[in-house]
C-alpha cells in the first residue's frame, strides 16, 4: 500500500495568499474610512462640548471685550490665561465653576486643540482639533464638518478673519454668505 503524503501544494498556498491580500487590499482603505468617521465624528462632539461649555461661562459671567479669536495651539497655562483674559477675571464662584471645566475640556490630556471665535462675548463658533497643524482633523461647531470636508487650521484662520472684516453676527449668516 503507498502512503500518500498530506499537505498543501505549492500552488494552492500561492492562490490562497493572493485571495487574502486581495482581499485586504479591498478592506484596508474601507476601514480606514470608518476610522475617519470616527475621529471627526469625536472632533465635532468636542468642539459641541467646548461650544456650550463656553455659553454657560458667558451666561454666568458676562466679559467686556467686544469680538475676539481664542486660538488654545499653546501650552495648557497660556490657554488659560488667554481664555481668563479675554472672557474676564469673575470672581463669582458659579462662573469659575464653569471657567474650570472649561479649562478641564480644552486640555484633554493635552491632547487637543480649540479654537473659539467670539462676538459679543457669545461664541458664534468653536473648533475642536486632535493636533494643531494643518493635516489635523478638526470638528467645527455649529455647521460640523462632514466626514468627507478636509478642513485646516489655515481655513479657520481665514473664516476667523472674513467674519470679522465682514461684520457677521452669527456663523450661519457668514457660512450663507459664503455659499455654505
Amino acid at each position: 500500500m503507498e502512503k500518500r503524503k498530506k499537505g498543501f501544494t505549492l500552488i494552492e498556498l500561492v492562490v490562497v495568499i493572493a485571495i487574502i491580500g486581495a482581499l485586504a487590499a479591498i478592506l484596508v482603505p474601507v476601514m480606514m474610512g470608518y476610522v475617519r468617521k470616527s475621529r471627526v465624528a469625536a472632533a465635532n462632539d468636542n468642539a459641541k462640548q467646548n461650544y456650550n461649555t463656553a455659553l454657560e461661562v458667558v451666561a454666568a459671567c458676562s466679559a467686556e471685550s467686544n469680538g475676539y479669536v481664542v486660538d488654545s495651539r499653546k501650552s495648557v497655562t497660556a490657554r488659560k490665561n488667554d481664555l481668563q483674559s479675554k472672557l474676564g477675571g469673575c470672581s463669582d464662584p458659579v462662573f469659575q465653576s464653569y471657567y474650570q471645566e472649561m479649562i478641564d475640556h480644552l486640555q484633554m490630556d493635552d491632547k487637543g486643540y480649540y479654537g473659539g471665535l467670539y462676538v459679543g462675548n457669545v461664541p458664534v463658533a468653536v473648533v475642536w482639533s486632535n493636533s494643531s497643524g494643518d493635516n489635523a482633523i478638526l470638528g467645527r461647531y455649529p455647521d460640523t464638518l462632514h466626514t468627507d470636508d478636509t478642513y485646516t487650521w489655515t481655513d479657520w484662520e481665514n473664516d476667523c478673519a472674513q467674519f470679522q472684516a465682514g461684520g457677521y453676527t452669527s456663523w450661519q449668516e457668514y457660512m450663507a454668505a459664503q455659499g455654505g
